[in-house]
């Protein structure tokens, strides 16, 4: 369902250049090993489909707000234990989409790292 809904949002003449594009993001290269790293056991890597999903966000929003919902899945995960944690990212993500994206403007006059340790994740 969110995988057609931000496919959806694109232009399809333009999908295959942009989701190329966006794999090569190094925001989107950060997050795809933030998460491997965090989450190693089989069950939570991500597939093909999944990632390509991630790379639809990255297009329709921007690759560092992919960096940014795995760093919070991360958080959440260090106060409970997230049984899904692939579920938990696709739910941050979408729920993005739908009400919009946190602090825009915040984060882009700040570095990454910095809106972060304002926010109280480290």
């Amino acid at each position: 369902k969110n995988y057609i809904l931000l496919k959806n949002k694109l232009n399809n003449t333009d999908t295959n250049k942009k989701l190329c594009s966006a794999a090569s993001e190094p925001e989107f290269v950060s997050a795809l090993r933030e998460y491997d790293a965090a989450f190693t056991s089989a069950k939570h890597r991500l597939d093909g489909d999944e990632i390509q999903m991630l790379q639809a966000f990255a297009v329709s929003a921007k690759a560092v707000w992919v960096l940014q919902a795995v760093r919070e899945l991360k958080a959440a995960n260090r106060g409970k234990v997230i049984r899904n944690p692939k579920n938990y990212l696709f739910g941050i993500l979408g729920n993005w989409l739908t009400d919009g994206l946190p602090n825009d403007n915040k984060a882009a006059q700040q570095s990454l790292d910095d809106f972060y340790r304002q926010e109280g994740i480290t």
